[in-house]
């Protein structure tokens, strides 16, 4: 498992955690939503400092 790396399985998490966003928003969730989301979104800095 070669192209298991920290920068993939951080693009990995954001596509496994992305129709959870929605499940979110639509139950009327907003202050979760913008939890969950802030968090997706640090996951594409964490992959730019790794320099991937």
């Amino acid at each position: 498992m070669k192209w298991l790396n920290l920068p993939n399985a951080l693009s990995a998490s954001r596509i496994v955690l992305l129709p959870g966003l929605f499940l979110l928003l639509y139950s009327g969730n907003h202050y979760l939503f913008l939890a969950a989301y802030v968090l997706l979104g640090s996951t594409d800095f964490f992959r730019r400092t790794i320099g991937a």
